[in-house]
C-alpha cells in the first residue's frame, strides 16, 4: 500500500504539471521534532537515489523489502 500510495501521489502531481522525483530508503532512523532533526543512513541513501535520477518519478534503494517496492503485483528494485 506504500508503494502504491507513492505512486498515485507522483502521477497525481505530473498531472497536475509539477515535476516530482523522490528516493525511497528503509531502516533505523533518529527523529526528533522538537528540534528538527532525523538522522539515519536510510536518509541519506533516499536523498543520494533521488539526486542520481534524470527522470521525474520515484525510485526504490535496495534497502526497502520487496512487499513495500511492489505495486499490483509488479516488483520494483
Amino acid at each position: 500500500m506504500f508503494g502504491q500510495c507513492l505512486a498515485q501521489l507522483i502521477a497525481g502531481a505530473y498531472l497536475s504539471e509539477i515535476p516530482l522525483r523522490m528516493g525511497v530508503a528503509f531502516g533505523e532512523t533518529f527523529v526528533d521534532p522538537e528540534r528538527n532533526i532525523i538522522i539515519g543512513k536510510p536518509v541519506g541513501e533516499a536523498f543520494l537515489l533521488e539526486k542520481a535520477q534524470e527522470w521525474v518519478g520515484g525510485a526504490f534503494h535496495a534497502s526497502v523489502p520487496a512487499e513495500i517496492g511492489r505495486i499490483d503485483g509488479i516488483g520494483v528494485e
